[in-house]
């Protein structure tokens, strides 16, 4: 049997079994068992499989049809570009969180802007560590706390922080949500379990009985963890900070219900993923009072009219637009919802932190820029 014949094999029996992609899974184990990558695997594509490796071949195949994730047959899942451990303890990295990983990272880039010293997150439930990780590679001085109440969940996000080289970047802390975060934090991300009880059984059998339950439960109407969260981030969120939450579908009106009564004087907005789900939910917290602000006018024109880009005030640079010129050209932008309605903002240049920028006093004169 050659190489391209194993990884047929494969294929046909997981057709058999329904299993979705399934060529494209037997390449995955075939690489995995020969310690290969793809372009290695077509290199040898008509060389003989080893027979030494056709029973452990057959083992894992037997495992993907039990329904056994492939994630987690092959020990990888990649991440934001990145490659991550996973096993039984974590949940498995799923694409749509990525556009949480993005909204923060464009908040974070605008923050620096604005603010000099060390950026301070919380990634809230950091499983595998993959948000917590992936920060880490492209923040490079953030200072980092990625709390989960799993001890062996912590256990897989060191391995990976370790894979990556940030572990010395990264504070891991086994704790309630926030509850042990040693300090007020400029961003608070957070994927946590969001899926109602009612609809655990209904589950895909890969899900519902490999994955952590303790990852998936959010309780009796999904959002148990999220209502505490948003509590505690009260006390944990700096003035002007950020709180980025991902969410499940159709949840977005009760969270942004909920986030809007905690924080009655921020900005609460939610974005898309790349399917147009309302995914994360962003909560600015309380913004600087107008009466430091030099151009006060604007300001209101800015909150009332979220579609159109700011006048330009003098001292100030104008908005990044994607496409345009500055540090950011070419970024994409998100649509997010303001009050229900649609509201096109430039991800470089967020809303409540460029108003921070007018409120923060100026270094040579004392006074609000």
């Amino acid at each position: 049997m050659t190489i391209v014949e194993a990884v047929r094999w494969v294929a046909e029996r997981l057709t058999l079994h329904e299993i979705a992609d399934a060529y494209l899974e037997g390449e995955v184990l075939v690489r995995h068992i020969l310690g290969v990558d793809r372009a290695q695997l077509y290199k040898r594509w008509r060389e003989e499989f080893p027979r030494q490796k056709e029973e452990p071949l057959k083992a894992l195949v037997l495992r993907r049809i039990r329904g056994e994730p492939l994630a987690y047959l092959v020990g990888r899942r990649e991440f934001y570009g990145l490659d991550f451990y996973v096993d039984s303890r974590v949940l498995i990295p799923r694409p749509e969180t990525e556009a949480l990983v993005e909204a923060t990272f464009d908040l974070a880039y605008s923050r620096a802007l604005f603010k000099g010293g060390p950026l301070l997150v919380a990634d809230v439930g950091t499983g595998s560590g993959n948000i917590a990780v992936s920060l880490a590679c492209h923040l490079y001085q953030a200072i980092i706390y990625a709390t989960d109440v799993s001890k062996d969940a912590l256990e897989v996000a060191r391995i990976n922080a370790r894979g990556h080289g940030v572990e010395n970047r990264i504070h891991f802390i086994q704790g309630d949500l926030l509850g042990s975060v040693p300090q007020p934090v400029d961003l608070i991300v957070a994927n946590l379990p969001y899926i109602k009880n009612a609809d655990l059984p209904t589950l895909s059998r890969e899900i519902r009985d490999f994955e952590p339950l303790v990852a998936l439960d959010g309780g009796q109407d999904g959002l148990g963890l999220i209502r505490r969260l948003l509590l505690q981030a009260q006390g944990k969120l700096k003035g002007g900070g950020v709180l980025l939450l991902e969410m499940g579908e159709g949840q977005d009106q009760e969270v942004v219900k909920l986030a809007s009564t905690l924080f009655p004087e921020g900005e609460v907005t939610t974005l898309p993923d790349l399917r147009g789900v309302e995914r994360v939910l962003k909560v600015c917290s309380v913004v600087p009072s107008l009466s430091l602000m030099g151009s006060s006018i604007w300001l209101q024109e800015y909150l009332n009219i979220p579609t159109r880009p700011p006048r330009n005030v003098p001292g100030a640079s104008p908005p990044e637009t994607p496409g345009g010129g500055g540090a950011f050209a070419g970024r994409t932008a998100f649509r997010g919802r303001v009050g229900g309605k649609n509201n096109v903002a430039s991800t470089h240049k967020d809303l409540c932190l460029s108003v921070k920028r007018f409120a923060e006093p100026n270094t040579t004169t004392g006074k609000a820029t």
